[in-house]
């Protein structure tokens, strides 16, 4: 076992990255490519195949010195039976999809397919930030937001293995953002980049100003790294953005502590690259929610993975759920 390397597939709308990691998660080799995006399944998972051993072959590696393969694709996954229920990145592409069998047919080792979330919480209670915690949950936030479930050292699913969908909780159901999946005021919509320009658009129609110049008729495609510039720039819109997005994580954070009483919450995404004022405020908001209970304490930390967990947290099913 000491000589085994584990490979994990990261399986994103822009983005395929395969990597091959030591079991003591160092990186031995990767490679990611974008034109897969066009693909069928039935070709998604033909190129998959050849991109690991071309891996396996550039480290001088066989099927015998993996694992496993391990696969993370965002959206609902059947992880018992290996089937991409519906993926948002993929729409039409993938419907009750059997990725796991089919590539598991292309290569001669075992394969492990999970959610995304799921797969990047296994590997930061592995290998990162959440290393020691049996009880974590993972939460991460970018265009959506997603959590992983650890309970006892094992990643929970529930009945239908959808469990963690944390950014499908309502938390304003008064709000005038729609979620993708039809309904007012979830966690993600109120929080993903994804409904950034309607929530500017909809300030904007309130009556607010944009020191950007913005108009309600024309509001561009805002994202962290537009939300990040416009609070250089003092944009009082992207400052209500930034600071009502950090206090409903904080909400969020507070229903994963009353239903779950994890250890730790590890915090991953892309907008917690907003920084230690986004950090605070989220814990701060958190912390004024339960300032009057006596349980103990919970931890609130950032990941620590950084650009690997994709792959990594693939690659860490294979040892195991």
């Amino acid at each position: 076992m000491a000589d085994k390397i584990l490979c994990g597939v990261d399986l994103g709308g822009t983005k395929l990255s395969i990597g091959l990691f030591s079991l003591k998660a160092e990186l031995v080799s990767e490679c990611t490519v974008t034109d897969h995006t066009a693909l069928s399944g039935d070709e998604t998972v033909h190129y998959t195949a050849e991109l690991v051993k071309s891996l396996l072959k550039k480290e001088g590696k066989q099927f015998s010195d993996l694992t496993g393969v391990g696969v993370g694709v965002a959206g609902h996954i059947n992880f018992q039976e290996g089937l991409i229920i519906t993926s948002s990145n993929f729409p039409g592409t993938y419907r009750n999809y059997p990725f796991k069998n089919k590539l598991q047919q292309l290569l001669d080792a075992p394969v492990f397919l999970d959610n995304d979330a799921n797969a990047q919480a296994f590997g930061e209670y592995l290998f990162g930030a959440g290393q020691g915690r049996d009880n974590m949950v993972f939460l991460t936030v970018s265009t959506g937001v997603g959590s992983g479930i650890i309970v006892k050292g094992k990643l929970l699913h529930g009945h239908s293995g959808f469990a963690g969908e944390i950014g499908h909780t309502i938390v304003k159901p008064e709000s005038r953002i729609r979620c993708t999946c039809g309904n007012y005021g979830c966690l993600m919509a109120l929080c993903g980049t994804l409904g950034f320009s309607d929530r500017y658009k909809y300030c904007l129609q309130d009556g607010m100003e944009s020191n950007l110049g913005i108009k309600a008729e024309n509001v561009p495609h805002i994202d962290g790294k537009f939300l990040e510039q416009g609070l250089k720039a003092g944009d009082k819109i992207s400052r209500q953005i930034f600071e009502e997005t950090a206090n409903y994580i904080g909400i969020g954070i507070y229903n994963i502590y009353q239903t779950l009483n994890p250890q730790t919450v590890v915090l991953g995404g892309g907008l917690m690259k907003l920084g230690n004022e986004f950090f605070n405020i989220i814990e701060s908001r958190f912390e004024s929610l339960v300032q009057n209970m006596v349980w103990d304490k919970l931890e609130i930390v950032p990941a620590s993975l950084g650009v690997l967990s994709g792959m990594l947290g693939a690659a860490a099913l294979t040892l195991g759920k």
